[in-house]
């Protein structure tokens, strides 16, 4: 063989290497990616704020109701975490004050309350009301406004052992663009308690898988937009309610990735206690999305 022969198969061997090392420290580069954004994803479900240690909801209606562990209380708290009888929540029209009972003291953003006290209205955020391991605060959805109920030393945070998901593939992460000029500033979505309510537009998304164009609309969440989507894995492999994935605002460009490995759950698959988006029919892909989370528990 020529020297001439030897450098060129020389340069092509190195070439070769070179290029296999790239896409390999890339794949691993993006398997590492995913994995941590699972492990901060297990780290959000499990905090105080997160979904895994939601223990109720009670629905408020107007006037007073009481509240604590005895079953004869409008809303019954666990047993053994509270008093019998710990109080009343009075509702007039869309304010609501905590009203504790004697000797049963509360705590909000770390001070007492043991009188009569605003917890929401148009001039408060709602605060989070402490007693013991228990955490509440109002919610409101729609015309309805809602006691959400936590315990933080709750078995379903200590059993949670994550997330079954499918492997992770990079042919599901798909480039993406956001389709402009469209005049929509809403969108109707359908919640789990069957109230459809206009909700804030994040934008139509187009890409293509297997030279098929998709378009899946987005919700305004703030600083990101939210895709609320079912395909042919919803129901079998993946919860029946959908799935979402979040894309921050400042991705959104002519050109960014819509990265199905990072699908994740809502609420609802790990608690009774929350009330989600259901996709609208629009956002039904009619192909089976093999990535991101699969379904948990018995959902």
């Amino acid at each position: 063989m020529s020297t001439r022969k030897i450098i060129i198969a020389t340069l092509t061997i190195i070439f070769s290497l070179q290029i296999g090392f790239t896409v390999a420290q890339v794949k691993n580069e993006y398997a590492k990616e995913i994995e941590d954004w699972k492990s901060k994803r297990q780290t959000n479900l499990k905090a105080e704020n997160g979904w895994l240690n939601l223990a109720g909801l009670f629905w408020i209606e107007e006037g007073e109701q009481t509240f604590g562990s005895d079953s004869k209380n409008n809303f019954q708290f666990p047993q053994g975490k509270i008093p019998a009888v710990a109080g009343k929540i009075y509702r007039n029209n869309n304010t609501v004050y905590l009203i504790p009972e004697k000797s049963v003291d509360f705590m909000i953003d770390g001070k007492k309350v043991s009188d009569s006290t605003l917890i929401f209205g148009k001039q408060i955020a709602a605060p989070v009301i402490a007693y013991g391991s228990l955490r509440f605060s109002i919610i409101k959805r729609g015309d309805k406004l809602g006691i959400r109920l936590r315990d933080l030393t709750s078995s379903n945070v200590s059993n949670f052992k994550g997330i079954e998901r499918f492997p992770t593939d990079s042919n599901w992460r798909v480039a993406a663009s956001l389709i402009k000029n469209n005049p929509l500033t809403s969108i109707a979505i359908t919640n789990v308690l069957g109230q459809t309510n206009e909700t804030p537009y994040g934008g139509k998304i187009a890409f293509t898988i297997n030279n098929v164009r998709y378009t899946l609309d987005a919700i305004d969440e703030g600083n990101d937009v939210l895709i609320v989507f079912g395909d042919k894995t919803t129901g079998k492999t993946t919860y029946h309610g959908g799935r979402f994935i979040s894309i921050p605002k400042n991705q959104l460009s002519d050109s960014f990735y819509v990265d199905f490995n990072k699908a994740y759950n809502p609420p609802c698959v790990f608690t009774p206690y929350a009330t989600c988006p259901l996709p609208p029919a629009q956002n039904i892909l009619p192909i089976a999305v093999t990535a991101g989370e699969k379904n948990y528990g018995n959902h």
